[in-house]
């Protein structure tokens, strides 16, 4: 297949995804939301590391970790990159990922990053809230940019990717867009939160869930807290490593 295909296929899946959840293409995704209705583990903690997050697949189990040191958009992209790979990269075990590269030398990394973008903006999502703010599609600004990444919660640099992908920023806006956004949202009145990382600590499972709190509650010990991750397919997490491609053992 070519990269052509490569994106027409991501854009399907991303469609079929929102379709299957019952997601307008025109509305902002939650991708939390989707963890939790799809009975998916998350685990989001804050490490000095330039992944953005990984995978991790075993039997039955499934779990995503998001590093919580990256932006708030940042890491949304991350949740919507590592879902690609939990639902469409069914033989691959686990992968470490640094995403947002939309690199064409590893095709499954490409197409997930790929699938995230459309995933979180849709091009008719985007035309349509251009058209709600009264602004010619070929005429963006600095200020419109900065409100469309607000209304479809991503990072300043997924939405500038989705612009120059549908070619409705010119080379010259890209290069004079990319830098300063913190100040000049400030500036106009956004909320910044979205370019800062969080650092948050949060388990999104049933399962881990009612074993942190068991813990927190002091009504397990620290070692039968782990006894309970292994159990529920969490070794990796405890005694995991990492191969010399990035891939999870």
């Amino acid at each position: 297949m070519t990269v052509d295909n490569w994106i027409s296929v991501c854009r399907k899946q991303a469609a079929e995804v929102r379709k299957d959840f019952g997601i307008s293409l025109f509305s902002p995704i939650e991708v939390m939301k989707i963890y939790h209705e799809s009975k998916i583990n998350v685990i989001i903690e804050p490490i000095e590391s330039d992944i953005s997050g990984f995978f991790l697949r075993k039997g039955s189990s499934e779990l995503v970790f998001i590093n919580s040191a990256r932006s708030k958009g940042h890491q949304v992209f991350t949740a919507a990159h590592e879902f690609y790979h939990i639902k469409f990269d069914p033989d691959l075990p686990g992968r470490a990922c640094s995403v947002g590269k939309f690199d064409k030398r590893s095709q499954s990394e490409f197409k997930a990053d790929m699938f995230a973008a459309y995933l979180l903006a849709p091009d008719e999502a985007i035309h349509h809230h251009i058209h709600r703010l009264g602004q010619d599609a070929g005429n963006l600004n600095y200020n419109d940019v900065i409100e469309l990444e607000q209304h479809f919660g991503i990072s300043h640099q997924t939405m500038m990717n989705r612009l120059r992908q549908m070619e409705l920023l010119t080379p010259d806006q890209i290069d004079r867009y990319r830098s300063g956004v913190i100040d000049r949202a400030l500036r106009s009145g956004f909320d910044v939160s979205l370019y800062k990382p969080t650092n948050e600590r949060k388990i999104i499972s049933e399962y881990a869930e009612k074993a942190l709190k068991a813990l927190e509650r002091e009504l397990i010990s620290e070692g039968k807290y782990e006894e309970l991750l292994l159990e529920g397919g969490f070794a990796d997490i405890i005694f995991g490593e990492e191969n010399e491609e990035g891939d999870l053992l």
